[in-house]
């Protein structure tokens, strides 16, 4: 009988949910990769599966179990060879390697089935700037003959994101004219930061020659490449949880706040302290002779109209300085 063992390699997770984990990639490649007359019984279809399928089998239900045991939504990965770039939620990640027997871990820790489970974050956060290696390890070189694009959102589904799906596919090719694809890893870092660049973040790349993935069900502009034998997929995804401030909508939100309480505070002035013959509003009578009143009209009528106008403008300036950043 087949004895499958498993290690985690790194986690942001607590030890008690990292063991389950664990527990649960071990049981369920066993029941998924090696099935037995008694799982091929439990198949409506009764038929052995091919290794893709049995791998796709296992990161599916791999996904359906971290879904109802910590919530949704999560994105589980495994394969042989394996680059990948991918920006996860705070404590929702873990890494572990999976040896069915091929490779003997008591003289080496290389090798094994590599396994990325993580959740996306609700935000980007700063875009770091290229290293140094990336800089020098680019050069211009002619997009490999091999190149495809095996699939893409058309325009009428709902995964499809206008001036981003088509810009995603112009960047990839982009990238392998300036890139290499023998270090995958390195390549997929890569390309990860010049699609954030180019569009709207989250974006998660995977680059390998056999690799398998159960994404999130919302996922967007999910493409999928190959050169030759390795194979690219890059999608779209953030989830904001419940209870989560959204930092990026809140800055986007800041010059119309910033107009806003401009005009509240011109409103309030003309009716507590300018005289109106025969009208005096509700606010003034309750407020009158407060220091609030005071302090309000102390300001000099031109002043606070420069004020409102000085906030709009303000407020223009900064919503298109949020483009460049």
């Amino acid at each position: 009988m087949v004895k499958v063992e498993s290690r985690v390699v790194t986690t942001a997770m607590g030890r008690k949910d990292a063991k389950f984990i664990r527990d649960a990639c071990s049981e369920i490649y066993m029941r998924c990769v090696f099935q037995t007359d008694a799982d091929l019984k439990e198949k409506k279809d009764k038929k052995k599966l091919t290794k893709e399928e049995k791998h796709q089998d296992f990161v599916t239900s791999l996904k359906y179990v971290l879904d109802n045991r910590f919530q949704p939504h999560w994105h589980v990965v495994c394969g042989d060879k394996l680059g990948f770039a991918c920006k996860y939620r705070l404590g929702q990640m873990i890494k572990i390697k999976l040896n069915d027997g091929s490779y003997d871990w008591s003289k080496s820790s290389q090798g094994g089935l590599l396994i990325v489970c993580y959740k996306s974050p609700g935000e980007e956060g700063v875009l770091t700037p290229l290293t140094e290696d990336q800089k020098k390890a680019r050069k211009s070189q002619t997009v490999p003959k091999s190149f495809k694009v095996d699939s893409r959102p058309k325009a009428e589904s709902a995964k499809y994101e206008e001036g981003v799906t088509d810009k995603a596919v112009e960047t990839i090719t982009t990238c392998l004219s300036e890139m290499s694809l023998e270090d995958e890893q390195f390549f997929a870092t890569y390309l990860r930061r010049q699609l954030t660049e180019a569009s709207s973040p989250v974006w998660h790349v995977l680059v390998g020659s056999d690799f398998y993935i159960a994404p999130a069900e919302n996922v967007r502009s999910e493409i999928w490449a190959s050169v030759g034998k390795v194979k690219l997929n890059v999608f779209r995804h953030e989830q904001v949880m419940a209870g989560q401030w959204n930092t990026a909508k809140i800055m986007q939100a800041v010059p119309y706040l910033i107009v806003i309480i401009a005009c509240i505070a011109y409103i309030m002035r003309k009716g507590m302290c300018e005289d109106e013959a025969g009208y005096k509003p509700m606010m003034r009578v309750y407020l009158e002779g407060t220091a609030f009143q005071q302090s309000l009209c102390e300001l000099k009528a031109d002043s606070m109209t420069n004020c409102v106008v000085g906030a709009l403008i303000g407020g223009v300036c900064l919503k298109q300085l949020q483009k460049y950043f």
